[in-house]
């Protein structure tokens, strides 16, 4: 079963107990006033009826064979209000001197209940006749109530069902309705999943689900990049792959079939030797950079200042000149890393055709800065991504890998630290590596 048809038993449900609830207490609290108002008529009537009859029944006195003319006026008020649906007894020293009740009716001093009477339900007030030995029971039939509230219920229940209807056809369309964009994001998600890496999810309106589907839509392009990025990469790898393997197959063949001399197979040799050299190095970078990925780092107070000042001796004799411009910048990280980070971005400052370069810090942030041949803002957008060279037949004559800045940006990552890129064609380069601020 569907989310949106759970949601839609689920509401109907209880939509429909909350109804019936409010329905049942809306006819019991409209039966009760309706009972409390025959309740209070019944009491005024009482008193009414009661001081109607003492004035009737004055000097009548049953102990004196008054108890025939006390019947008959009784019988001709009892037959009275027959007619309206009261019921009269009057009883005098325990005996019933008259009744219009359908039974025997039962006696209570001055209270007022509720019985049934032959089948028929009455309200009961009884009382005395003021100083007379006569005791009233006044019975109203309320029979009519139970029809009145039958027939209110019956109608309460009928314009519930019509009510619950209309609102379950609603309901249904409404959630259906608001489930067509999850249907379509369903949809184009399994669409994706069988490799349409091209489709992308409609997003319409300014609701939740076309943020969702705006979400759904960027993770899916990212998917996309870093699938192309991993195509990228396996393609690049086989392409530098290839070239050393080719050296070495094709120096190795010389070496067998050819009549060298002896400096010749020396030369062979050691171009095999420096393949297999650019080769390790390859497989060491690619092998650092999975590595940083799964099992992180363990971090430590490191003086940046110190490292970079070690980096500007190791490159103080590549016939460029260094500038060491420092201040104390304690950061935290991994001694080791970090001096891989400075040296990798040092020797590229050197490669760029630079006379002077700068290492400064401070304040949290490394900078290496050079006055070599630049990059373009496109050179500057792919510039860490692996394999890529801004000028190939340099970087390869010069035994790079085109892996190093993407181990500086997997080094950087791993201390939370950001690599900042300006460049302009012709002028020089600016990284920066900016760790976050110790508080």
């Amino acid at each position: 079963m569907k989310f949106w048809q759970k949601t839609y038993l689920f509401t109907l449900a209880l939509v429909l107990l909350c109804q019936g609830g409010g329905i049942f207490a809306l006819a019991r609290y409209t039966y009760g006033g309706m009972t409390n108002a025959e309740e209070n008529a019944c009491r005024a009537q009482f008193v009414y009826l009661s001081r109607l009859l003492e004035a009737a029944l004055e000097g009548v006195d049953p102990a004196e064979g008054g108890e025939e003319k006390a019947w008959q006026i009784l019988d001709v008020f009892g037959k009275h209000y027959h007619k309206s649906g009261i019921r009269v007894a009057v009883y005098a020293e325990g005996k019933t001197v008259y009744s219009s009740f359908p039974s025997d009716v039962l006696y209570q001093r001055d209270t007022f209940l509720q019985t049934y009477l032959g089948g028929v339900r009455y309200f009961l007030a009884e009382g005395p006749l003021g100083e007379m030995p006569y005791r009233i029971v006044l019975g109203k039939d309320i029979s009519s109530l139970d029809d009145t509230f039958r027939s209110l219920t019956r109608t309460f229940l009928l314009v519930s069902a019509l009510v619950s209807l209309l609102l379950a056809v609603s309901l249904y369309w409404l959630l259906k309705r608001l489930n067509t964009p999850l249907g379509a994001l369903q949809e184009t998600a399994e669409a994706i999943a069988g490799g349409e890496l091209s489709l992308r999810a409609k997003e319409t309106g300014g609701d939740e689900f076309a943020k969702l589907a705006k979400s759904f839509n960027d993770m899916v392009e990212k998917l996309r990049e870093e699938a192309e990025a991993k195509q990228m990469l396996v393609d690049n790898m086989a392409h530098e792959l290839r070239t050393p393997l080719t050296g070495i197959k094709g120096y190795g063949d010389f070496l067998l079939r050819a009549a060298a001399s002896e400096e010749e197979k020396l030369e062979a040799a050691r171009c095999i030797v420096a393949e297999a050299e650019r080769l390790e190095k390859i497989s060491r970078t690619l092998l650092d950079t999975a590595y940083l990925r799964a099992e992180g780092i363990t971090l430590q107070a490191v003086e940046a200042d110190s490292l970079l000042g070690e980096t500007a001796e190791r490159f103080g004799e590549r016939g460029v000149e260094i500038a060491l411009e420092t201040s104390p910048c304690p950061v935290m990280g991994d001694p080791l890393l970090l001096s891989l980070l400075f040296d990798n971005l040092t020797d590229n400052a050197v490669k760029s055709g630079a006379a002077r370069v700068t290492l400064s810090c401070g304040a949290g942030e490394v900078s290496v800065t050079d006055d070599g041949r630049g990059m373009t803002a496109e050179q500057l957008a792919h510039i860490t991504r692996p394999f890529y060279r801004t000028d190939k037949s340099r970087s390869r004559g010069e035994g790079g890998t085109g892996l190093g800045l993407a181990l500086c940006k997997q080094i950087a990552l791993c201390h939370g630290a950001e690599l900042s890129f300006t460049s302009e064609t012709g002028k020089g380069t600016r990284v920066k590596v900016i760790f976050e601020r110790r508080r």
